[in-house]
């Protein structure tokens, strides 16, 4: 039987898969090759329509194969449950809100490689071994983290899009290092429900791709309400964020945040953020200064958070229930006849194997910030500051925050708001201070002061603690060897606008490389 034109090259992809992962460690686990080949011959012939291929990160759960976390501790779990996202790309949701007849199924190829439990900023800390950045071809580079597996199988064109999670800033990062699009939607946009929890109010579901025609598609299929998931948006707020941000001003009002202008910004960061700036300048976009003065709080503000949740989250990873647990107490209990032995091994022995470094650092951390002491000084002004701050962005944005204000007062200010011209619609920073280190660099780096892993998420997080959306699309300069990451950052609910900006930027972007290669 002869294989159909259109099947050829995702037959192709799939036949990559394995070596692909052999080069830059991707995946922690590829579903059988034969498997995919077939589920995506049989939807081709009922639908006419060549499906998606997807990875899902190996912190949301499916039921084909472990969901590991990158850790020991959950090495050879398997969910007795599929993650919403996950079925409702696929076409099994039967709770789903919207048909997935309307839209192209996805082929999921296997679980990409992680930090454990989402926990760094390179995809370094994985039992599984590091993932490398297909971008460099002669010398080991970082992805980022900890979507890095995610980034990495998308830019080697064996994916359409990847599924990550972006905490304090796991799926932007690895899109800027990796020269892709990354898009973290709202907090409570696409539903949380079958992803393990590192920090609960930050704990975000996002896409990876290279093309943002695919990145809205995804986005549309997974934007919608899910009653398992008690962070998900209500239809009813869903709703309102539609009507308020339904008409728009042909031209912009972007934000440049005077406080993320850190030090350490490379020569070719600047530039590059610099060349967006003043081309969206030049087609008549209005360019102001915006100041958020809490942003040079924001990380560790972030940090005092979200650890203190990652330790009440991991603390019911005790050998007991399921996953890995200790079986070294077993002889020593047994070495003494009157001491009674201990099936699953002692709680600490079982943490303490099962756990990475990295985890077991954040999970004390957190545990002190939750401590009688810490708990006053440290936690309680930390979501001040963290209050302080979404207050600093409802302030700038002409859309108003639907969290912040009931029906009548959003209609008021965006009332006021549209007769002030110094409100803006969106905002623009820089993803990080540098393009990607080498492999070798960030590891020696990182055994000199753990701290140098934490400073990559300094232009991150500040989105993260007010769930704002935000989208990480390449812009590549003429004087730059590397794509570089320009972060757009919107009101809270308002996607739409966030997503728009990313295609502008790349239109704007693609029509100088074309008139570059005229000339």
């Amino acid at each position: 039987m002869s294989i159909p034109n259109n099947l050829k090259p995702i037959l192709a992809r799939i036949d990559r898969i394995k070596h692909s992962n052999s080069l830059y460690n991707s995946l922690i686990s590829v579903r059988d090759e034969n498997v995919l080949k077939e589920r995506t011959t049989n939807y081709f012939q009922k639908n006419k329509i060549v499906p998606y291929l997807c990875s899902i990160k190996d912190n949301i759960v499916t039921t084909e194969e472990a969901t590991t976390c990158g850790s020991k501790i959950l090495e050879n779990y398997v969910s007795p449950f599929q993650a919403t996202v996950v079925s409702i790309l696929e076409g099994s949701n039967k709770g789903s809100q919207k048909d997935s007849q309307n839209f192209t199924k996805s082929i999921v190829i296997g679980k990409s490689n992680l930090d454990q439990f989402g926990m760094g900023s390179g995809t370094t800390n994985s039992i599984f071994e590091p993932t490398t950045n297909p971008l460099y071809k002669n010398q080991a580079h970082i992805t980022g983290g900890s979507s890095g597996g995610a980034a990495s199988i998308v830019t080697d064109d064996v994916c359409d899009y990847s599924i990550g999670t972006d905490t304090g800033g796991s799926i932007r990062l690895p899109a800027h290092y990796c020269g892709i699009i990354g898009f973290k939607p709202s907090y409570g946009r696409i539903s949380r429900w079958g992803v393990i929890a590192y920090a609960q109010s930050f704990d975000t579901v996002g896409i990876l791709s290279k093309d943002i025609k695919i990145i809205e598609d995804i986005y549309e299929q997974l934007n919608q309400y899910d009653p398992k998931d008690p962070t998900s948006l209500s239809n009813n707020l869903r709703k309102r964020i539609e009507e308020i941000t339904k008409k728009r001003d042909e031209k912009l009002s972007i934000g440049l945040i005077q406080e993320t202008n850190v030090e350490g910004i490379s020569e070719e960061v600047s530039r590059s953020f610099n060349e967006a700036i003043e081309a969206l300048f030049n087609i008549n976009h209005t360019i102001r200064p915006v100041s958020l003065p809490s942003i040079k709080n924001s990380l560790p503000v972030y940090y005092t958070l979200a650890l203190a949740e990652a330790s009440s989250n991991l603390a019911r990873y005790d050998g007991v229930r399921y996953g890995f647990h200790s079986k070294s107490s077993e002889a020593s209990h047994g070495s003494d006849s009157s001491q009674k032995k201990d099936e699953f091994g002692p709680f600490s022995e079982t943490r303490s194997e099962g756990f990475g470094k990295e985890v077991q650092k954040r999970i004390l951390l957190g545990t002190y910030n939750l401590s009688s002491d810490s708990f006053k000084n440290n936690y309680l002004k930390a979501n001040m500051v963290r209050k302080s701050l979404i207050n600093q962005f409802n302030s700038v944005f002409k859309v108003p925050n639907v969290l912040s204000s009931t029906e009548e007062e959003s209609k008021e200010q965006l009332r006021e708001n549209k007769a002030n011209n110094n409100k803006i619609d969106v905002l623009m920073f820089p993803v990080s201070t540098s393009t990607a280190p080498t492999l070798e660099d960030f590891l020696r780096k990182d055994s000199e002061s753990s701290l140098n892993s934490y400073i990559d998420d300094v232009l991150t997080v500040p989105a993260s603690l007010a769930g704002l959306p935000t989208i990480v699309v390449p812009w590549k300069s003429a004087a730059n060897q590397m794509p570089i990451g320009i972060q757009v950052v919107g009101q809270f609910g308002d996607d739409q606008q966030v997503l728009e900006m990313g295609q502008l930027l790349l239109a704007i972007n693609a029509s100088q490389a074309a008139a570059s290669e005229s000339n």
